[in-house]
């Protein structure tokens, strides 16, 4: 597993783990994860929901975001739901 695997890994767990536990820093450790990071960088970046929801494009604060992350070994499933926004509006993401 190479480190900067190592380390999605990491923080997928770290969610994970601390969603479970009841812990706040769950919200970090999984907008710090690579799933997210990578929905995110996609939606940001698609022109469709640029021209609905206006730039700039970001995660909307609330509702928090749910669903899970399963990881084991190097292979893992995402299963989360959140919403955007931009100047325009608002917008539901899911991967």
């Amino acid at each position: 597993m190479s480190s900067d695997s190592q380390q999605d890994s990491l923080a997928e767990k770290r969610w994970l783990n601390a969603l479970a536990k009841g812990d706040p820093s769950a919200l970090g450790a999984l907008y710090d994860s690579e799933v997210f990071k990578t929905a995110m960088a996609k939606i940001e970046a698609d022109d469709t929901v640029r021209q609905a929801l206006g730039q700039p494009v970001a995660r909307a604060a609330w509702p928090l975001p749910a669903g899970r992350i399963e990881i084991q070994n190097d292979r893992g499933e995402a299963d989360i739901r959140w919403e955007v926004e931009g100047p325009k509006g608002r917008g539901k993401a899911h991967v």
